[in-house]
């Protein structure tokens, strides 16, 4: 549901975890973790692999639009938009976290630049979905629908500002029609019709 959420451009971008679904090394990264901030996430069985995560539930922070979870403490009326501005804030003006090591990004990550190369073998669902993200450019509304397309998704790379529709909290197939036509209308200059 957070795909185009973060630039996946930036050199810090590690990947996209979905529990068991993810790739291995991000699977890795984010269950090792020492904390996990998670920003708006609505844990569903599209989203989690099955509800596959498996990540230590003392260790994350949830905000969420009218409230933020730490541990099995609940704040009522503590909304993300604040919270979350605030800690970009004092993250940004204290030098960020003090004796913060960042630890290697996933390799996998890159990969769909090797899959843009490869010109023989196998047509798969992994080598498509990295194919497939040679094809977007800077800007693009990805619309992916709900079933194969939602899961390979994951697997591709969004350039910077690309913008990503998916349906995976409610599972609504056939949602992209609609979806595609918002996005049209949303992304044109308006219409003015006159006598």
């Amino acid at each position: 549901m957070g795909k185009s959420s973060v630039d996946e451009s930036h050199p810090r971008f590690g990947g996209v975890y979905v529990g068991v679904l993810s790739q291995p090394d991000v699977k890795e990264a984010v269950e090792s973790s020492d904390l996990i901030l998670s920003i708006g996430g609505l844990l569903s069985d599209f989203n989690t692999g099955s509800f596959s995560y498996n990540y230590h539930t003392s260790n994350v922070v949830e905000f969420h639009s009218d409230y933020t979870k730490i541990r099995k403490a609940v704040y009522q009326d503590v909304k993300m938009p604040y919270v979350v501005e605030r800690l970009v804030k004092e993250l940004t003006l204290g030098g960020g976290i003090q004796g913060y090591v960042p630890t290697a990004i996933p390799k996998s990550i890159t990969a769909y630049k090797e899959a843009a190369l490869t010109t023989s073998g196998k047509i798969t669902q992994e080598w498509w979905w990295k194919r497939v993200s040679t094809f977007f450019k800077p800007g693009d509304i990805i619309i992916s629908e709900t079933g194969t397309s939602a899961f390979g998704i994951t697997q591709s790379h969004f350039p910077t500002e690309a913008i990503g529709i998916s349906q995976v909290l409610w599972g609504s197939i056939g949602f992209t029609v609609g979806a595609c036509l918002g996005a049209v209308m949303g992304k044109s200059p308006p219409c003015v019709v006159g006598n």
